[in-house]
């Protein structure tokens, strides 16, 4: 297993499809990923000498990050299945009822000088800040693209009209 030392620049790439796949069989396991203990399974099943170990741990740190990027984008298209549709490409209603991903309750479109909030039924406070989830959405669709996430809070998040 060939392992890169590139100092600094370590943290602006993906890691190799060798390690990548490695960390894949590693989470067949079904044992929680924590970075030393993936580190420590890649390097004994595939002879990784001590000295590589320490950037073993970075290449593990971007495999993970790949890795999350790959479920969230399941996550999408399990959503898009459902009808929902990416909260930066559906067009905000004053008054509209939506279901959010992840929410229990419909949310009533509200905006105010703040912004989009979906209130629950009954509720004139207390609602969910739209344009955070907007946000995230935004940086999971770059994450998306680069193929790994840059630490800006990667998130799908979908609606559905009702």
């Amino acid at each position: 297993m060939k392992i890169i030392h590139d100092g600094d620049g370590w943290l602006n790439r993906k890691t190799t499809p060798e390690i990548y796949e490695a960390y894949k069989e590693y989470m067949k396991t079904g044992d929680y990923p924590y970075t030393a203990k993936v580190t420590d399974w890649i390097a004994d099943k595939y002879g990784v000498a001590e000295e590589d170990k320490k950037q073993l741990g970075h290449e593990v740190y971007l495999a993970a990050d790949m890795y999350r990027v790959e479920e969230m984008i399941a996550l999408e298209q399990e959503l898009l299945g459902k009808g929902f549709t990416p909260i930066t490409k559906f067009e905000l209603k004053e008054g509209e009822k939506i279901i959010l991903q992840g929410c229990d309750e419909p949310l009533r479109l509200s905006k105010d000088e703040l912004g989009w909030f979906g209130f629950p039924p009954k509720h004139t406070r207390r609602g969910v800040r739209l344009e955070d989830k907007i946000r995230d959405h935004q940086a999971y669709e770059k994450a998306k693209e680069d193929g790994r996430t840059h630490m800006q809070g990667e998130a799908v998040r979908m609606v559905k009209a009702i």
